[in-house]
């Protein structure tokens, strides 16, 4: 469980990316009362959008044509084999650095890689309609009409969104709220692969383990100490300036 602490005072750059995620929850609260509907090729909905790669040009739009299951076996290639499409209702996302960028492929599209979301229509087998779940979509991934280019996926800045099945999972709405929740997908997965592919997590309380956190204020920082103490860390040692000092104690 990641704590709820009071963070640092934002930077300007904090304050910018403040400005976008108001914008996103602004979409999450035109679509809380929203009634799951059929999709439609003329369907239209509010979201942040990439036309290009500059990030001067990224726009708000409130009429983007709301995606349709298929979209992204039709746009990528080489993915999961078993993978099946979700469209969700977004019900808030989050904003990562990893955002505020992307490439020039498969433009316009909304931005956005973490989301929390209801079910509205799916193609799985795994969830159905009215399910919330969660996930990280600002995967890379092959594109459809040059397998040898690899574009980012994207979406959740936006009121719908579709999704692989193999990107979700049930979102655990009674252990955190839902705005909490979506500020975890990304820097959780970034942390639970360095921690489980690179360092050998989980370790038993013999191995004596220390973790050195590199950043531990930032957003995978502060997951990556919580995380490496549930994993069995003996000691987690990190990084940060005087002013979160605090913060990143609180987060042990």
């Amino acid at each position: 469980r990641v704590q709820n602490r009071a963070a640092p005072p934002p930077s300007p750059t904090m304050r910018q990316q403040q400005r976008v995620l108001t914008l996103i929850l602004a979409l999450a609260n035109s679509s809380a009362s929203s009634q799951p509907r059929a999709s439609s090729s003329d369907e239209r909905m509010a979201a942040f959008v990439a036309p290009s790669s500059n990030p001067s040009e990224f726009y708000y739009d409130a009429a983007f044509p709301v995606p349709t299951l298929g979209k992204l076996h039709d746009e990528l290639a080489e993915l999961p084999a078993d993978a099946a499409e979700v469209k969700l209702r977004v019900l808030c996302s989050s904003v990562n650095p990893s955002d505020t960028s992307t490439d020039g492929y498969l433009k316009p599209k909304p931005l956005g890689s973490d989301v929390v979301g209801v079910v509205v229509e799916t193609d799985s087998a795994v969830f159905g309609v009215g399910d919330i779940v969660w996930g990280d979509i600002g995967s890379n991934a092959k594109l459809g009409t040059d397998p040898n280019i690899t574009t980012k996926e994207l979406g959740a800045y936006a009121e719908y969104a579709v999704a692989l099945d193999t990107q979700l999972a049930l979102a655990p709405t009674d252990s955190l709220p839902v705005l909490e929740l979506c500020g975890l997908p990304k820097v959780a997965l970034t942390t639970y692969k360095a921690l489980t592919w690179y360092a050998g997590a989980p370790w038993s309380a013999s191995s004596n383990k220390t973790v050195l956190v590199l950043g531990g204020s930032g957003g995978t920082g502060s997951a990556a100490i919580q995380l490496a103490k549930a994993f069995g860390a003996a000691r987690v040692a990190t990084t940060t300036s005087a002013a979160n000092f605090d913060y990143c104690e609180g987060c042990r």
